[in-house]
């Protein structure tokens, strides 16, 4: 079980950086002279037009306009976007973009006192984060027009010697690739992160243990979570899982075993740091849908439930487990694997298991599509579930073998590639056999029908039977 004693809260620590910001904000409002101006660029966020701004301009020294900017044409915003900065407290367009707004303004805007600087910064925040989406404030350049401006918690535009968060990098390495997500990290909760014993970042979101792993083997930073254990009724899961996949883009929920766990993959080469953080935050606002209520519906556990630590961390020496216990990689460390019984039996549907008797090393495609849809009896729910069981089969093994070439073992490593590779197999073959049962076969072609000549009449000429110029005289 992993310590998770001085974990930095990634929750607080954004909320810190975008508090520390939006006061350093303030203090610079209030401290405007008559014409001056400052100017807030989201660089994670573009439109039509360009990227959208907010834009403070000092009428009087006591006197601070504020405006919220599409583009550079000041076009129309999105409904949603327009209805979202009405609730915030901005005031509504006076005139069309090319009109005269006299007192009022062509954009959203707000006019107030400098003394309420306070306000206009953190309705300022607010729309930053709410409606255009910014993760963390070191995403927002501030400018006074020309120039950079330094605020607390966003780091300069211009001459700032670190990486800019959208700027492609390309890693060296897996070292460098490390090295750049943990300087990534670093900036964005202002300390260096938690990291265990096997070099993967350790965080907390919304109470939940977060890890921000670097794969051993293709350029590809993980975002891995164990979510619950104990789940009884993997059917119901699996339909929950069904429900929930297509309203979380790039969340992939895998149940292995009576566990669930979410990740989202974000690519290492060329990696970009705001895609990291931006994915964070989407992990983020999943994971505060994943409480009591949820874990109830799923009929499962917690982690962390019971004595406030998650324990399920991926083992201290196979990192790579993909949300396996230290049980399950002491099982894979023994010889077994976890689709085994207490007594090495295998815990599988009888369908499935005749499927693997009759082709247990699944070399070669010994029965066709027909044969494996009649095994299963044509039952496409059937079909469904078995297919959801091999390919748990193959992440599984496929972790193994990463945990046993992280360890050396080539040999270990061969065989559970082997298993991978022939789960791999009878899944094709079971998807073969859902394409026999859920779509029909195709009517046969009609045969082509001969259509016979002209006054086609027995024993009298036909149209074209009198002789040619050219036929050779009988």
């Amino acid at each position: 079980m992993t310590d998770f004693t001085g974990f930095t809260d990634f929750d607080d620590a954004v909320e810190r950086a975008w508090r520390q910001f939006r006061a350093g904000l303030a203090d610079h409002l209030a401290a405007l002279d008559a014409g001056d101006m400052v100017e807030l660029r989201p660089g994670a966020v573009e439109s039509v037009d360009g990227p959208p701004r907010v834009r403070f301009h000092a009428w009087t020294a006591e006197h601070v306009r504020c405006e919220v900017l599409a583009g550079d044409a000041d076009g129309p915003l999105p409904d949603e976007q327009r209805s979202e900065l009405v609730d915030l407290g901005w005031f509504p367009p006076t005139c069309p973009p090319e009109g005269d707004p006299g007192g009022g303004s062509c954009a959203y805007f707000v006019d107030l006192p400098a003394r309420r600087a306070d306000q206009l910064a953190q309705m300022a925040v607010a729309t930053l984060r709410r409606v255009w989406g910014v993760e963390h404030p070191v995403f927002v350049r501030t400018t006074d027009g020309l120039h950079p401006i330094a605020l607390a918690g966003a780091e300069p535009a211009g001459d700032d010697p670190a990486p800019d968060p959208n700027e492609p990098i390309c890693p060296d390495d897996r070292d460098h690739l490390v090295a750049v997500v943990d300087e990534v990290l670093t900036a964005a909760i202002g300390a260096a992160p938690h990291v265990d014993r096997d070099g993967d970042f350790e965080l907390r979101v919304h109470g939940h243990s977060v890890y921000v792993i670097v794969t051993q083997h293709c350029p590809m930073v993980r975002i891995w979570v164990p979510l619950l254990h104990g789940i009884t009724g993997r059917t119901r899961a699996a339909e929950l899982i069904t429900d929930l996949v297509p309203r979380w883009a790039h969340l992939r929920l895998l149940l292995i075993e009576d566990r669930l766990h979410a990740e989202i993959d974000v690519v290492g080469d060329p990696f970009v740091p705001a895609h990291l953080l931006d994915l964070l935050g989407h992990m983020g606002r999943f994971l505060a849908t994943v409480d009591a209520a949820f874990a109830d519906r799923f009929s499962g556990r917690l982690y962390g439930a019971e004595d406030g630590q998650a324990d399920n961390a991926p083992d201290d020496e196979h990192p790579y487990y993909e949300g396996h216990d230290d049980d399950w990689a002491a099982a894979a460390a023994d010889g077994e694997h976890p689709a085994d019984d207490a007594d090495g039996e295998a815990v599988l549907p009888p369908a499935l298991l005749t499927l693997l008797e009759l082709d247990p090393d699944g070399d070669a495609p010994t029965l066709t599509a027909e044969e494996v849809a009649a095994v299963c009896d044509h039952d496409r729910d059937d079909i469904l579930e078995y297919l959801h069981l091999s390919g748990e089969q193959v992440l599984a093994w496929h972790s193994s073998a990463e945990a046993a070439r992280a360890e050396g073992d080539s040999a270990e490593a061969d065989a559970c590639e082997h298993e991978m590779l022939a789960w791999q197999r009878t899944v094709d073959s079971l998807r073969a056999a859902l394409r026999v049962v859920v779509i029909p076969p195709e009517l046969p072609h009609p045969p082509d029908v001969h259509q016979g000549a002209l006054f086609d009449v027995p024993g009298e000429p036909s149209l074209f039977d009198e002789p040619s110029l050219f036929d050779e005289p009988s």
